[in-house]
């Protein structure tokens, strides 16, 4: 199974190399040749990232490809929301998503239906620890979003993202996650 989808992103990106792509940017800026050949190596990146499952990698690649002057195919975009996915940062991978087109930005609003927008406010100085007190999803990707979370609350002691819906627990405040709602928890 896990070949399968090495090679569906190999294909995916042969595939944009093959089709190219616009030469303008949704903001009217030219995409010449230079810029182009930018993207090809970028999407190499992002390509080779998700392939070795160093999607910190891949989310570089994708960001510096946004960050060119060329309109990105709605693949780049799909390649873009599996790195954000694999590094459980939801909030951006649904981004991604969303700037990949109809189909994609449908799968984004699939992909929230699981999880609950969660802001964690750190007023003190204090570090936290955000732990989930009910039982862990066996989903991969939820996995990796509360990790992602813990991480966020342990560097900075605040998250604003995405989590699965259950029962978590910062520093002995216990909260609800609850899909397609909103939780703020302060302290």
């Amino acid at each position: 199974m896990k070949n399968s989808g090495v090679i569906s992103v190999v294909g995916l990106v042969c595939f944009l190399m093959v089709a190219g792509g616009t030469t303008h940017a949704a903001d009217g800026k030219k995409c010449d040749a230079a810029a182009k050949a930018e993207v090809n190596r970028l999407g190499d990146e992002l390509r080779k990232g998700l392939q070795k499952g160093n999607y910190q990698q891949a989310a570089r690649g994708y960001e510096s490809m946004v960050g060119t002057t060329c309109a990105l195919a709605e693949a780049h975009h799909s390649l873009g929301a599996q790195a954000y996915y694999g590094l459980g940062n939801i909030t951006s991978g649904v981004a991604a998503q969303r700037n990949g087109g109809a189909e994609e930005s449908k799968q984004a609003t699939e992909t929230l239906k699981s999880y609950g927008s969660v802001k964690i406010k750190n007023r003190g100085k204090s570090k936290r620890e955000l732990k989930k007190t009910d039982d862990a999803p066996f989903d991969p990707t939820q996995r990796k979003a509360i990790e992602f979370a813990q991480s966020k609350v342990q560097a900075d002691g605040e998250f604003e993202g995405y989590l699965p819906e259950g029962k978590y627990e910062i520093s002995g405040d216990a909260f609800q996650v609850e899909a397609g709602k909103e939780v703020s928890v302060k302290k």
